[in-house]
């Protein structure tokens, strides 16, 4: 039997809190409901949807560690990461309590974080090699603090389908075959025999702008390459990427896309690109879904806590960018005029002072509002 992934990205508690297995228990239901109680065979995870490296052409090795680097598959289960969080002891030097979710035998996380006095400086290291699934996190936590970070899971179907069989056990369905994952076509006459549907693409678009979601936008890349062209690749994604820029009549000279999601250091984009890009997506049919796609200032996503309090709130729709030394804010401002505009605010940090170059967009976006 296979678990075949269509590419949906929210395969996870994002829609049904406190539910990570939501999707798998509303299939494993329809198949006690059809009368199945075993399976003779392997139960497999089938990621052929999705073609090419799972993980973005000119990432660093760092990043494939952490959530925001997690590996792409067509079968992607929650979000491909684990969370991972540390409580302090009772009193110093006793060891961390460690605490995994989901649990899965497929990442091998120990701790020798030991607990520190109150006040005294955090430091949580993690150390893994490239491709391994051992993970050690290091250091010393104050009483007083708690860490937590989100890391990348190394196979995400395997993830998925071993995550599925649990859910199937706990109806009573066993697997005797084991599991396995695969990126062959399925056999002619293959049947379904449940599936699940995943949320509208604008709830989609929401996720992926509102959180900066990486890993979905590297999905949703190479799912505008199945779409357009049957197959679902980076190099499909952007070119439908690049046919979509031109018919909006985009200037995109100086432009370099290389992955979905900008953790390529190759990935280049002008301001006034981005900007022409804004102005004619306001025109476009979707438009509506597009602007509320985007976090609103000091009131939601990843500009929550930005130009709160400034007469910037609630009036600036945009979507933050940042890497080593650079810092970008791209979206709407409403004038007090209440005219929209447009705007794409790129900043070079080479000092290394994040902090600043934040100030400064910060700035400058306050003026457009109040111009």
């Amino acid at each position: 039997m296979y678990l075949v992934g269509g590419g949906d990205p929210n395969l996870s508690a994002r829609f049904t809190p406190g539910r990570p297995t939501a999707a798998f228990e509303e299939m494993a239901d329809a198949l006690v409901a059809a009368g199945v109680r075993r399976i003779e065979g392997r139960l497999i995870g089938q990621e052929a949807a999705f073609s090419g490296e799972g993980r973005g052409s000119d990432w660093t090795w760092e990043d494939l560690a952490w959530g925001y680097g997690a590996a792409v598959s067509a079968l992607s289960f929650n979000d491909g990461v684990v969370a991972v969080r540390l409580f302090p002891g009772e009193r110093p030097p006793d060891p961390a309590l460690l605490e995994i979710d989901p649990p899965t035998p497929l990442l091998d996380v120990t701790s020798t974080v030991a607990t520190a006095a109150p006040g005294a400086a955090s430091d949580v290291r993690l150390a893994r090699a490239p491709g391994s699934n051992a993970v050690r996190l290091l250091g010393a936590l104050p009483i007083g603090t708690t860490w937590s970070g989100e890391v990348a899971v190394g196979d995400p179907a395997r993830f998925a389908v071993t995550a599925f069989a649990a859910v199937l056990e706990s109806r009573g369905v066993r697997v005797t075959g084991g599991l396995d994952t695969s990126r062959a076509p399925l056999a002619p006459g293959t049947r379904v025999l449940a599936a699940h549907d995943g949320v509208p693409l604008a709830e989609e678009i929401r996720v992926v702008n509102k959180e900066s979601q990486n890993l979905h936008a590297e999905m949703l890349l190479r799912l505008l390459g199945l779409r357009s062209a049957g197959d679902g690749s980076v190099e499909k994604g952007r070119a439908a990427v690049a046919a979509f820029l031109e018919r909006l009549g985009v200037p995109t000279g100086g432009w370099q896309l290389t992955d979905g999601c900008g953790l390529a250091r190759t990935d280049l984009v002008t301001p006034e690109g981005m900007a022409a890009l804004l102005a004619a997506m306001d025109a476009h049919p979707q438009a509506a879904n597009f602007r509320d796609s985007l976090p609103v200032a000091g009131r939601d996503g990843t500009l929550a806590m930005r130009l709160r309090g400034t007469p910037a709130e609630g009036r600036v729709q945009a979507k933050t960018g940042s890497l080593n030394l650079v810092n970008a804010l791209a979206g709407y401002a409403t004038t007090k005029d209440g005219d929209r505009v447009a705007f794409a605010v790129f900043v070079n940090n080479h000092a290394g002072r994040s902090h600043d170059a934040v100030a400064a967009i910060d700035d400058v976006v306050g003026a457009l509002v109040s111009r």
